[in-house]
């Protein structure tokens, strides 16, 4: 099942937009949007049964949204 996330909490409370770093085998890995970045609304999308997420930040916790497909 695709798996979308777009923004994930800190462990300090604060939510942040997230962006895909890039993949490497079975990892997708994920990085807070820059200031000077322009936010496209783009989600990162992974499969959770083949993929795990690798944040370059430590996270509270990550809400998921799944599709269908």
């Amino acid at each position: 099942m695709k798996t979308e996330i777009s923004h994930v909490k800190l462990d300090n409370g604060q939510e942040i937009r997230i962006v895909e770093e890039g993949r490497e085998g079975s990892s997708v890995f994920v990085r807070p949007l820059g200031d000077k970045e322009i936010d496209t609304g783009e989600t990162v999308k992974f499969e959770p049964e083949e993929e795990h997420l690798v944040s370059t930040r430590p996270v509270y916790y990550a809400t998921l949204h799944t599709t269908g497909e």
